[in-house]
């Protein structure tokens, strides 16, 4: 054997390559720092949510994650494509997933608000039939995505169908505001409406790259930005809900969120390093 030649261990110690891929490692820094700012958030409301107190802590650490995020994502530009995968077991089971959250929260909203014995009701019948269009239009897209692969190639069709999670997420805030007209940032309706706010720009920046955008950032920052707005909402009451008893509806809803989430993180997780060219 050349004692000259170079192996894999010798690049190792050399320190000219890495045994792990750049993106991969990015990716694994990024979902490290994520799983633990969306752990420590989630506890700090769960307990918020029990026992009450004082709130600013939770919105300093929320602060900081985002903006802990923020740098991850800029970071990771240089060895992340701007590519949306298809056809992966991973994104097929998240879609489909998030496509029964969807149908199941609109047939529970549509329950409470019309045959049960306590009726709950949106503000706007408008904007909540909009709206429910919208969620029904969304699971559409997310089953034709994941059940076939012919979506894709007929661009002008699926970016009309990527629209609707755009318009959903859309009227989701409209609708909150609506029915919370007079304190619509009350019981931490804030964290609630920025984190659909940045659900809408996720999937407005899946949007861009379909259409060929060449930067991820965006669309890695905002998926990340609507999982620590999940984790600081959501979760917590979803949590709570379970161990205290709480309304189905508003279970349902958190439980789309997290849902939806999940779809976020699994199509940011499956964006391919520059080395998969």
């Amino acid at each position: 054997m050349n004692l000259n030649e170079e192996t894999p261990l010798s690049h190792n110690k050399t320190g000219s390559r890495s045994p792990f891929p750049p993106a991969l490692l990015d990716k694994l820094l990024a979902f490290g720092v994520l799983l633990i700012c969306c752990t420590l958030l989630t506890a700090i409301r769960c307990k918020f949510f029990t026992a009450g107190g004082n709130d600013s802590a939770c919105a300093w650490i929320t602060a900081f994650s985002v903006a802990v995020m923020l740098l991850l994502s800029i970071r990771s530009r240089q060895s992340i494509l701007p590519t949306v995968r298809h056809g992966l077991l991973s994104v097929t089971f998240a879609s489909s997933m998030s496509a029964f959250l969807l149908v199941s929260a609109t047939a529970i909203s549509v329950y409470y608000a019309n045959f049960a014995s306590v009726k709950v009701a949106d503000e706007s019948a408008v904007i909540s039939f909009l709206m429910k269009a919208f969620a029904l239009l969304t699971a559409v897209y997310f089953l034709l995505s994941s059940a076939t692969g012919k979506l894709r190639e007929k661009k002008t069709l699926h970016l009309l169908l990527c629209m609707a999670p755009i318009f959903f997420c859309a009227l989701r805030v409209l609708n909150t505001f609506i029915n919370n007209s007079t304190l619509p940032l009350a019981s931490s309706g804030g964290y609630r409406i920025l984190g659909m706010i940045f659900a809408m720009l996720f999937f407005l920046n899946e949007g861009k790259l379909l259409l060929g955008a060449k930067n991820a950032s965006a669309y890695q920052f905002t998926g990340f930005a609507a999982a620590i707005f999940c984790a600081a909402y959501d979760l917590p009451l979803l949590i709570t809900g379970v161990r205290e008893g709480g309304s189905w509806r508003n279970a349902s809803f958190s439980l789309l969120t997290l849902g939806l989430v999940v779809y976020i993180l699994v199509r940011i997780a499956t964006l391919p390093g520059k080395q998969e060219e």
